[in-house]
């Protein structure tokens, strides 16, 4: 077993499919059947261009991955939320 002392950076968490924040944000507004507009601006310097977390220290140091699918996420998200108001 790992002494999990000797462990060192980050260990990414999340979904290994990669999605464009484009996609996500018309997942969003069409499951909340929303008419909100996407605003498009400049993309800092620091922004990342893939958005793909590598999970294999995940995977082989804490034995997870992910369970919920991006969609299920999705909704269980807006359905929380929406008990809020």
């Amino acid at each position: 077993m790992m002494d999990t002392r000797d462990i060192t950076g980050p260990i990414n968490l999340g979904n290994p499919t990669e999605w464009t924040i484009k996609k996500l944000a018309l997942t969003v507004k069409q499951m909340t059947n929303s008419n909100s507009e996407i605003v498009y601006l400049p993309l800092p310097s620091h922004d990342p261009l893939q958005r793909k977390p590598d999970i294999f220290k995940a995977n082989t140091i804490l034995k997870w991955q992910p369970k919920v699918d991006i969609n299920e996420g999705l909704m269980s998200t807006i359905k929380y939320f929406s008990n809020l108001i």
